[in-house]
């Protein structure tokens, strides 16, 4: 009988000091802001304008000593995103580090030229070194949802001033392009 007293006692104790240490005091309500929007995709659509740039023919002479490059008009390479969600800021454009700064020419060695194509600025007079690649970012239009990134390529001799050799130029190059957003 002692030890069952003993443990209601030690119980009943064990039950009023719970009791007192979880007390509960009323707080002003505090509300919460969730805010979000939910997109149909979170993507663009990417187009390259033309897989298979050609570029003008040019003659031996038309080559500037100085610059390498000659005087005809470079073309471009156009990529679109189009249909851009919402929320998508910006359109990236990424060439990889080339060797020597330049595209080289591929083509076949028994009919190739010595000239290489170059990335130039707008106005066709500056070789832009791809040694360390290139990165060409524009801001998606907002009310469009779209944007264009243009890359002017031209022919380009790699030793300005030493004779430029008649014959075929081809090159290759693998761009990254991605999407993202300004967070």
């Amino acid at each position: 009988m002692k030890k069952t007293l003993l443990s209601i006692f030690a119980l009943s104790s064990i039950a009023l000091s719970n009791s007192t240490i979880a007390a509960e005091y009323d707080l002003a309500p505090q509300q919460i802001e969730i805010n979000g929007q939910v997109d149909s995709n979170n993507s663009c659509t990417i187009s390259v304008l033309d897989r298979v740039i050609t570029l003008d023919n040019v003659t031996t002479k038309q080559f500037n000593d100085m610059t390498g490059l000659p005087t005809i008009a470079a073309k471009n390479i156009n990529i679109q995103f189009s249909d851009c969600s919402s929320n998508i800021d910006k359109a990236n454009v990424i060439i990889p580090p080339q060797d020597n700064g330049y595209f080289k020419n591929t083509y076949p060695e028994k009919d190739r030229s010595n000239i290489a194509i170059a990335v130039v600025n707008s106005e066709n007079n500056i070789m832009r070194n791809l040694s360390d690649g290139d990165h060409r970012t524009k801001t998606i239009n907002k009310d469009s949802h779209n944007a264009i990134i243009t890359i002017p390529v031209n022919y380009y001799n790699p030793i300005p001033g030493t004779p430029v050799t008649p014959g075929k130029v081809a090159a290759s190059v693998t761009l990254d392009i991605n999407v993202s957003n300004e967070d």
